[in-house]
């Protein structure tokens, strides 16, 4: 895949990499119940709703320092179009794989005997139940956001910065994986690592962003319907 434009120098791109980063794991910080008891938030399903538009903030703020530093589009990679069949077929195997993972992951703790533990995740799903419109906002939040981010904007940047699509697609599933440490749960950031190893994989080799979305937001929305019916 080509840049559509001529890439910004690498420490442009480096310090505004570190400035979306610091940015992100501060909201999953400002999402922590000490924090936002702190700041006064009381409300649960208040302070869910913030958090994620401070994650829309990130968003913009990423867009901004591309239009206003670097010079250059959020998504360095062109766009690949393809046919209707090839989204169905890509989203099948993408879902296939998730779950196959997801199995893999949760036998290997298991396993190993190592502490699974879903407390604040069953948390998020008492306050999300019978709160649709939370559970769409949370769901299109994962899929456009993380996605544009961690995808879009953060894996073609590190491409170039370490000349290798490789290292890229390790260190963007990695710091992906960490940002979801406000479960309190080793268990859910190595999920959340190899949710972020496929998705990446996939646009580092076929480069269209619009069928991670789509699939991102499908995954999350129907695991959140089931949890919270």
């Amino acid at each position: 895949m080509d840049a559509t434009a001529q890439p910004a120098s690498k420490a442009i791109m480096l310090k505004g990499m570190f400035i979306v980063l610091a940015l992100l794991f501060c909201v999953t910080l400002t999402g922590l119940p000490p924090v936002l008891q702190w700041l006064g938030v009381q409300n649960w399903p208040m302070r869910f709703f913030i958090t994620r538009l401070l994650f829309w903030a990130c968003l913009v703020g990423a867009w901004y320092y591309c239009k206003k530093q670097e010079r250059q589009k959020i998504l360095l990679w062109q766009q690949v179009p393809y046919p209707f069949w090839v989204y169905i077929v890509s989203l099948l195997a993408i879902y296939v794989t998730l779950l196959v993972g997801a199995g893999l992951i949760a036998r290997l703790f298991a396993g190993l005997r190592l502490n699974i533990s879903q407390t604040r995740e069953q948390q998020m799903f008492t306050m999300l139940r019978g709160r649709y419109w939370l559970v769409l906002l949370a769901s299109i939040t994962a899929g456009f956001v993380e996605e544009i981010l961690f995808r879009g904007y953060l894996l073609p940047r590190l491409a170039a910065v370490f000349s290798s699509k490789v290292w890229a697609v390790i260190l963007s599933s990695v710091l992906f994986g960490l940002l979801h440490f406000g479960y309190n749960s080793w268990y859910h950031i190595t999920g959340a690592f190899f949710i972020g190893l496929v998705f990446a994989v996939y646009y580092a080799r076929f480069g269209n962003i619009t069928i991670l979305i789509i699939c991102h937001f499908l995954w999350d929305f129907v695991i959140l319907l089931a949890k919270t019916r």
